[in-house]
């Protein structure tokens, strides 16, 4: 059993046109679903730095059937991304593929100085 993240605060329902327009703000449309805790990634980092995940070609599986068998059958906090690192920075992701991942296979927050070459996603 994955832990349970609280939600992003990127996550959640959109900024309608007019304060759009007003404020300056640009957000795209959300699935509210999205817009709640959900399990925590396979590899997870939080304000950390300097982290290399490289390989070659390795592969990092998802079991995403399952999660998404389970998205569809009953209610569920989210489902786990592959890799996702928030306020974060000197990232390097290089030769690995991703396969079967249960939402995102890699999703960065806040993050700086990220370097992804060479990743392979199959869904």
């Amino acid at each position: 059993q994955l832990p349970v993240l609280p939600a992003l605060p990127s996550w959640g329902p959109p900024v309608s046109e007019e304060t759009a327009r007003r404020e300056g703000i640009l957000r795209s449309q959300a699935d509210l679903r999205d817009a709640i805790p959900r399990y925590q990634p396979l590899l997870w980092g939080d304000k950390v730095r300097n982290v290399s995940i490289t390989g070659e070609n390795g592969t990092i599986d998802g079991r995403g059937a399952e999660w998404w068998t389970r998205w569809l059958k009953e209610p569920l906090l989210g489902r786990p991304h592959a890799i996702q690192f928030q306020e974060s920075e000197d990232i390097l992701i290089r030769n690995i593929t991703i396969r079967n991942p249960g939402f995102w296979t890699v999703h960065f927050w806040r993050c700086e100085y990220v370097t992804v070459q060479f990743l392979t996603t199959l869904i």
